[in-house]
């Protein structure tokens, strides 16, 4: 074996590692990234009769509150129940925008902020309704600098069964 071989096979070994050091560092920063989870952290479920006031038909009812217990911020949440009969999102006084456009749009969420949902359903539906919670994921500097590029939405599903179980007890009906 020369010298030329060994300095060469010592080059290429070199340069292998500092790509694979390089694709290894991108993909860690990439994967470690700060990012939005949501989980509802209280919940009840009662029968739509059960409340004051209100009578007429009957089915059961959500409230929860959903927070962002991940580690980065989201924006431009967004909150819908394709199946739901309604959907009311209620904001933190400090989270509260001056003028609210869509009330169902909240522009920024810190991690550990919460908002509160109330939603009904049909009976039937309750193992399948689902809460959608939409967001954006903050934009780097770079992305939006070079490419023009918002970052992408991102979405996550809260299953009703997962939440709460469904109320078993039917109001009494004359």
């Amino acid at each position: 074996m020369t010298w030329v071989t060994i300095g060469a096979v010592a080059t290429l070994a070199t340069a292998v590692s500092a790509v694979v050091t390089v694709v290894t560092s991108i993909w860690w920063r990439w994967r470690d990234r700060p990012a939005a989870e949501w989980m509802a952290v209280s919940s009840s479920a009662c029968w739509l009769e059960e409340r004051p006031g209100i009578g007429a038909d009957s089915f059961p009812t959500l409230w929860c509150a959903i927070s962002n217990v991940g580690d980065g911020s989201a924006y431009r949440v967004a909150v819908s129940a394709p199946t739901a009969r309604w959907l009311v999102t209620n904001l933190p006084e400090e989270l509260r925008p001056a003028k609210v456009s869509d009330p169902k749009v909240i522009g920024a969420m810190r991690p550990g902020d919460t908002f509160i949902v109330d939603m009904g359903c049909d009976a039937e539906l309750w193992d399948s309704c689902e809460i959608v919670v939409e967001w954006s994921a903050p934009p780097t500097r770079r992305r939006r600098k070079w490419f023009g590029v918002v970052s992408t939405r991102q979405r996550q599903r809260l299953r009703l069964p997962a939440i709460e179980a469904r109320p078993e007890i039917e109001p009494y009906r004359p």
